[in-house]
């Protein structure tokens, strides 16, 4: 059996929670007893890919599509994240 952990910033009503960056949390996120996370890329400011390089055997689910807007994001804009 597979144990997962959502890293989510909130979306309620498209507002967010808290606003962090992984940087700091990664060694620590990556220490954590899961076998995956499901972690949010949705934007310039986390889309630092390198930090996955840290992970340790863990599965990990990207969410690219950013859902904090209203406006329907460009196709180009996605592919050239990821």
């Amino acid at each position: 059996m597979d144990i997962t952990l959502h890293f989510c910033q909130g979306n309620l009503r498209s507002k967010k929670f808290y606003d962090a960056k992984y940087d700091g949390l990664v060694d620590t996120i990556f220490q954590l007893p899961f076998s995956g996370f499901f972690m949010e890329f949705d934007d310039e400011k986390y889309c630092n890919f390198s930090l996955l390089e840290k992970r340790q055997g863990q599965k990990i689910v990207l969410g690219l599509v950013n859902t904090q807007s209203d406006e329907l994001e460009d196709k180009e804009v996605l592919l050239k994240r990821i």
